[in-house]
């Protein structure tokens, strides 16, 4: 019956092993789907345009963005500012839906 257990030293080897080998491979299929996490906050460069909009977010480094428009912007301009943010590739992450009833 001695032969069928296995001691600690076994056991946390094996269970060691398992849990790097898994740690391990979690952290490469992330970057393998393109995983990574953007870094985006506040910009506080003025801007006119989605062109100095984008060069305000690349001069920080930031991959993502707030919405930098007003509720009350035009179809126009919104869709000015997504195709610029598509064409650098910076997500917009946030905008401005607060509501604290």
């Amino acid at each position: 019956m001695t032969a069928d257990r296995i001691t600690r030293r076994t056991f946390l080897k094996t269970t060691s092993a398992a849990v790097l080998a898994a740690a391990a491979s979690s952290g490469r299929s992330a970057e393998a789907a393109g995983g990574a996490i953007r870094l985006g906050g506040p910009i506080f460069a003025r801007h006119d345009s989605p062109e100095s909009w984008i060069a305000a977010l690349q001069t920080v480094g930031y991959r993502a963005a707030y919405c930098p428009l007003s509720p009350t912007a035009d179809d126009a301009t919104v869709s000015a500012y997504a195709a610029a943010a598509k064409r650098a590739d910076i997500t917009i992450a946030e905008v401005g839906a607060w509501s604290n009833p």
